[in-house]
């Protein structure tokens, strides 16, 4: 996977996705793991002290790309900008 890619959804210009580990998430919108599957993170996700926390348990390194900063992305769209960035489409 590589970082930065210059993909630019349509609609935001000033948008590229970036990939970093599952935990060091900091900003809201949707994730696209190695494998595919797909994480919406909302701002409240983000909060410390507030509820939902996002927790991945595994013994792997999962690396996540940031494809769209809105959380509330139709999948249809995400599916279609995973595409163009060669990123593993399973959700």
């Amino acid at each position: 996977m590589t970082e930065n890619r210059s993909l630019v959804p349509p609609g935001n210009a000033s948008f590229t996705p970036q990939a970093v580990e599952f935990n060091e998430m900091t900003e809201p919108g949707c994730y696209i793991t190695d494998q595919g599957s797909l994480f919406r993170v909302p701002a409240e996700a983000l909060s410390t002290g507030h509820s939902p926390r996002i927790n991945l348990v595994s013994n792997d390194v999962t690396k996540v790309t940031r494809i769209s900063d809105d959380p509330y992305t139709p999948i249809s769209k995400i599916r279609e900008w995973a595409a163009n960035a060669d990123l593993a489409v399973n959700f």
